[in-house]
């Protein structure tokens, strides 16, 4: 079988919610490609957004992915998601498990609510990394997260469990309130690190 992979057919400026490629749970390709969505103010056919091929639902490839693609990964279980070029905001959020490999930057909120699984991010990540989800009080329940370069702000609040490495620097107000699980920053800590914190390394 072969990965199901989606190749970003968008070119405009408004955003997609992607949290639907979380949910797909059919190797009828033809079923895919017809599936419909709603962007912008329209209902499109999934074939009008993406060239579609692959028939393995379990391993998902983006392609030509950009700032405009919200949500991947969204409350994701037991599947493989692996993205070439950049996601916008929300990426795993509320990830139960599975793994996801982006070859890119992420954009603001990655990681929000995560509860288990691996995420690879190649590259950056905007402000709110592992940040508090609506009606939850932890940022990362558990996981490990691997971010090559930077982190921005307000990023990893109220860790319960998990781990997290960093390779390049962290941002301003981060890793407030730790309360488990253990973060590895190997570039520049921004002010007011590890305030309130009670347990973790």
């Amino acid at each position: 079988m072969k990965s199901l992979t989606f190749k970003c057919k968008i070119k405009d400026k408004q955003r997609l919610d992607m949290s639907w490629l979380s949910r797909i749970d059919t190797t009828n390709l033809s079923d895919i490609k017809n599936r419909s969505i709603s962007y912008g103010s329209k209902i499109y056919k999934l074939s009008q957004l993406f060239d579609i091929s692959g028939n393995n639902y379990n391993s998902i490839v983006i392609k030509n992915s950009n700032q405009r693609l919200d949500n991947i990964g969204n409350n994701l279980k037991d599947k493989e998601i692996t993205i070439f070029g950049d996601t916008g905001f929300g990426l795993a959020k509320g990830m139960y498990s599975g793994k996801i490999i982006l070859h890119g930057n992420t954009g603001k909120n990655a990681c929000s609510g995560m509860r288990g699984g691996s995420v690879h991010i190649l590259g950056s990540t905007g402000d709110g990394l592992c940040s508090l989800p609506t009606g939850m009080n932890e940022g990362l329940v558990d996981g490990f997260i691997y971010i090559q370069k930077n982190v921005g702000d307000n990023s990893i609040i109220r860790m319960r469990r998990g781990n997290i490495i960093i390779g390049g620097n962290i941002g301003k107000n981060s890793c407030l309130e730790l309360i488990s699980g253990s973060v590895t920053i190997l570039g520049k800590i921004g002010k007011n690190f590890c305030k309130n914190a009670r347990r973790g390394t």
